[in-house]
């Protein structure tokens, strides 16, 4: 089945919203295992704003 050019946009339109929300839950995740890292090497993230 041969898809029309709409289709095929809205499929790539959807495709890259989801290849977004994966890369923000990605980063996410990764910013909070380095904030949890600082804390516990005795940084506190009152002091990691205050510069």
């Amino acid at each position: 089945m041969e898809k029309t050019l709409t289709e095929i946009e809205h499929e790539a339109y959807r495709l890259r919203n989801e290849l977004i929300r994966e890369t923000a839950r990605d980063f996410s995740s990764y910013l909070k295992r380095k904030i949890g890292t600082l804390v516990s090497l005795g940084a506190s993230p009152s002091a990691a704003q205050a510069k």
